[in-house]
């Protein structure tokens, strides 16, 4: 954000919104999403949400080059890979593809790694 001034960045963020990750292009990707395996920056902000499977994290990072990118943490791996961060840290996460369920009978799951720095620790 350019400005110290609360409200110019609130406005700042509604006229700016956070594009949405991708790890795969698929027929759900809206036209703005960033497809890419992997995504890193710093977390600008972070709330819950529920899904038909429970509550999941939704993180807002900021990249490199300025831009707003929002991470749903669909899915047991990344939910948990996700608990962790707050605002100010710096994430970096990639899609390491499918892997097969260790429980017999259950699905194929999508892999993550996940690497942080905490905010207290890039002063």
């Amino acid at each position: 954000m350019s400005s110290s001034d609360p409200f110019e960045q609130l406005q700042e963020r509604l006229d700016n919104p956070a594009d949405p990750w991708y790890w795969e292009a698929d027929e759900t990707a809206p036209e703005n999403a960033i497809v890419a395996k992997s995504i890193s920056g710093l977390v600008e902000h972070i709330e819950e949400r529920t899904s038909d499977y429970g509550p999941y994290p939704f993180v807002v990072i900021t990249t490199r080059d300025g831009k707003r990118v929002s991470v749903a943490g669909l899915g047991t791996v990344l939910t948990r890979a996700l608990a962790n961060l707050a605002p100010g840290d710096m994430v970096a996460i990639q899609y390491l593809g499918l892997e097969p369920s260790k429980k017999p009978g259950l699905n194929d799951y999508a892999n993550f790694a996940v690497e942080r720095i905490a905010a207290a620790d890039l002063a």
